[in-house]
């Protein structure tokens, strides 16, 4: 399994293009083997499960959920946190990221966010807004919004419990919509040429 010099020499050294391509894309899940002690030879069938599972319950490409962030590779690859601090197994867990390119459910929330805006969350909409000009919606931006957590939670709970009932999941996962892939592409690399930048100093 991949480790820490690894990754660093890797964003050193690599286009963040091929790092994208080499972490990013990667069948190859970090929290599966450390965390479940699930085989190498086993992790991409289980890739394979907790993307169904998620893919059925939304009615979405089988490969459209992706696994990213400390959970994927061990380590958190956002320039906004401590660069390459470890998945936080215990105290403040990390969570498992996931990503879904879907423009269904993209759209989807985007308009119910604007029939749920109220002056109130001026805040959440500011932000928001810009996420969507970029491609996303997070989880964590709607769910500040009652009426707009309890859609949401009523979709994503019965995925996340599955997931713990059926693969063992015991960490928490979080959920960001991308609207193509084009769009999660642009803001993986975008994050890696800032990672390569703090890195660099």
């Amino acid at each position: 399994m991949i480790g820490f010099e690894d990754i660093r020499n890797d964003l050193l050294s690599l286009s963040s293009y091929d790092f994208y391509k080499k972490y990013i894309l990667t069948t190859d899940i970090w929290y599966f083997s450390k965390i479940l002690n699930i085989n190498n030879n086993d992790i991409k069938n289980t890739l394979t499960s907790f993307q169904n599972i998620i893919s059925e319950k939304l009615d979405i490409c089988e490969l459209s959920p992706q696994i990213i962030g400390s959970a994927k590779v061990g380590f958190c690859l956002s320039y906004k946190k401590s660069a390459l601090s470890p998945f936080r197994e215990e105290k403040n867990f990390s969570d498992i990221d996931v990503a879904l390119i879907s423009s269904r459910w993209f759209n989807l929330f985007w308009d119910k966010f604007i029939q749920a805006f109220r002056y109130r969350y001026y805040g959440q909409f500011s932000y928001i807004t810009s996420n969507v000009f970029n491609g996303y919606i997070q989880e964590r931006n709607l769910t500040s919004i009652e009426s707009l957590r309890r859609e949401w939670e009523s979709y994503f709970l019965p995925i996340t419990k599955k997931l713990q009932y059926e693969l063992g999941i015991i960490h928490p996962v979080s959920y960001r919509i991308y609207r193509r892939w084009e769009d999660f592409e642009r803001y993986q690399i975008k994050g890696i040429d800032k990672l390569k930048e703090t890195m660099e100093v």
